[in-house]
């Protein structure tokens, strides 16, 4: 499952890079690793960069994955997702392990965490973050990567588990197997959420995967508390859609009042400025209050609310994959409300950082395109078969 995180999962992708293509770049990207963990991709279409990308830092992670998990000192299984930075593993349950190239990741996931600790002058912070999943560890694994020229840092991030609320569905060619078509999919746990039974599903013409536009045209078919229930998800996905564009216009105009007030300009420019910022602020406020009216969504409207009026958290990238259902009643001791969660809070600053723990990526006695010196190591394994060193 390889997507862009920033893409618009609803609109069709009109122009496809043959799988043939893509699966080569991937091939040539192995390649291209050497000693110093460069990653590059060859030249493509800029539509289809992300889903190269993706792959490449796949396949990167799953060469080195012994050495990811004797670094991070926690069991890593198989893959379960990747979006374009970063990949999602199975671990021992409740948890889960992220390893990502976003800049932005690790520092947020480290500040969300701070955030689900004991805070004895507000006390009940926690309890009013119910849709923040509990993060167990953040690190900085170093050394950074070096990805299509960019130097990039790699985190390790150790999280609850949880489940999407929609998976991506991809429509292929059957004659070459390119991508003509993506659309999102109601995930198991949320057509269990809905009441909809595999008999149910059946009976009305539905295939499996459940589209969420298929079930939108014959959801009159179904019993009327499943219609209630998709009519819930609906508004909760409206909600979130008109929080991401009030967020995203919000982290744009904040800083601009600012900017404005340093450099000395007209008061009255200034004025427009906060006034812009000031309407963007009043539109999350707006979205998070529609999610709190909302019983299958109560507790993410209660999180964003908190977030940002104890935290000045604005997730600006809240879209229909980064939301996800909690699976576990008990996470590390301590019972949490099953509800709708913040699966990926998305690129953002934070307004403070607590500081994270560096590792070095551990060995594993083979060779590793992660190798400080590819051509040392493999000299020095030469050496020792031949009996010249010990």
């Amino acid at each position: 499952m390889f997507y862009n995180p920033n893409m618009r999962r609803n609109e069709p992708v009109t122009e496809v890079l043959p799988a043939q293509e893509v699966e080569s770049a991937v091939r040539r990207t192995a390649r291209a690793l050497d000693s110093r963990a460069h990653i590059e991709l060859p030249p493509m279409p800029a539509q289809f960069q992300h889903i190269a990308e993706g792959r490449a830092w796949a396949e990167f992670l799953e060469a080195n994955l012994d050495r990811f998990q004797r670094t991070i000192d926690v069991p890593i299984g198989r893959l379960l997702g990747c979006g374009r930075f970063g990949c999602v593993f199975e671990s021992e349950a409740p948890w889960v392990v992220k390893l990502t190239r976003d800049a932005s990741e690790g520092p947020v996931w480290s500040y969300m965490q701070s955030l689900l600790e004991p805070d004895e002058d507000f006390p009940e912070l926690a309890t009013n973050l119910p849709s923040f999943l509990v993060v167990r560890d953040v690190v900085r694994i170093t050394p950074d990567v070096v990805f299509n020229g960019a130097v990039q840092p790699v985190f390790g991030i150790v999280r609850e588990e949880a489940v999407p609320v929609f998976v991506p569905f991809e429509v292929r060619n059957p004659f070459d197997d390119s991508v003509v078509g993506q659309h999102m999919a109601l995930s198991p746990l949320t057509q269990e959420i809905l009441g909809l039974s595999p008999k149910a599903v059946q009976r009305v013409g539905l295939q499996e995967p459940v589209l969420y536009t298929q079930l939108s045209e014959l959801v009159g078919r179904f019993h009327p508390g499943v219609q209630k229930q998709f009519a819930l998800l609906h508004d909760a996905l409206l909600g979130t859609r008109d929080y991401r564009v009030a967020a995203d216009r919000f982290h744009q105009l904040r800083w601009i009042p600012l900017r404005l007030r340093e450099e000395g300009v007209p008061t009255r420019e200034l004025q427009t400025a906060e006034d812009q910022a000031n309407a963007a602020l009043k539109d999350v406020v707006s979205a998070w209050q529609r999610l709190r009216k909302n019983p299958l969504a109560t507790e993410l409207g209660l999180t964003l609310e908190t977030a940002l009026n104890a935290a000045d958290l604005v997730f600006r990238d809240l879209h229909a994959y980064n939301v996800g259902w909690r699976t576990h009643r008990v996470v590390g001791g301590v019972d949490r409300p099953q509800c709708m969660v913040i699966l990926d809070p998305g690129a953002m600053a934070t307004p403070h950082s607590p500081s994270i723990r560096e590792v070095e990526l551990q060995a594993n006695g083979a060779f590793s395109f992660y190798d400080q010196d590819a051509d040392l190591a493999e000299a020095d394994e030469n050496l020792r078969r031949a009996g010249v060193i010990r």
